[in-house]
């Protein structure tokens, strides 16, 4: 029954209804034919995910030569952020 269809206490999983079979059909096998058969609709949506997953991972952990600098080659700037110190403490304590 879709329309029993609903979360559970236990995280990530979820809940239904099963309603007896009228012709004594196995419903334990029923069900689990409805779930594989889910799981193969949605296991090429799984698949490119993880694909992306991967190649994010791949790009922030072994970057190319274009998109990264050797440590020590990118100088820091003398002040940092939008606000000069001087005046963010002039202001904290309203003066």
């Amino acid at each position: 029954m879709p329309d029993s269809i609903a979360g559970s206490n236990v995280y990530g999983s979820l809940e239904c209804k099963i309603i007896k079979s009228a012709q004594e059909l196995p419903v334990d096998e029923l069900m689990l034919m409805l779930i594989s058969k889910w799981i193969d609709s949605e296991k090429p949506s799984v698949v490119y995910q993880k694909a992306i997953d991967d190649t994010y991972t791949d790009r922030m952990t072994d970057p190319d030569d274009k998109e990264s600098t050797e440590l020590g080659d990118v100088s820091a700037a003398q002040e940092k952020g939008s606000v000069p110190i001087h005046q963010v403490r002039r202001y904290a304590y309203g003066l």
